[in-house]
């Protein structure tokens, strides 16, 4: 990743894609994964929970990042954590 993006330039954009990701493919707000998950183990018979799932999107974009360094990867692995966080939060 170059240098041209801050901390805080990178939770921006990461803010901001949610908000356009949500409005494109969601109601509104990117909370698709507790929809994802059940289906998820429905067809596997898994037993994920929604913070699985974020995680596992947080791992996926890690892994990625690995092959080739990409803003996108961190970028997207900063919404994956809040949304996670928002997540425990709810559970607990």
């Amino acid at each position: 990743m170059n240098s041209k993006y801050s901390a805080e330039e990178i939770l921006i954009l990461a803010q901001q894609i949610m908000k356009d990701r949500g409005n494109l493919r969601d109601c509104g707000t990117e909370r698709s994964m507790e929809r994802i998950v059940k289906v998820f183990n429905a067809l596997t018979d898994n037993h994920l929970n929604e913070v699985d799932g974020w995680t596992f999107m947080v791992v996926l974009k890690l892994c990625r990042e690995r092959t080739g360094s990409d803003v996108d990867n961190w970028v997207d692995g900063a919404a994956y954590m809040a949304l996670a966080a928002e997540a425990v939060d709810r559970q607990n």
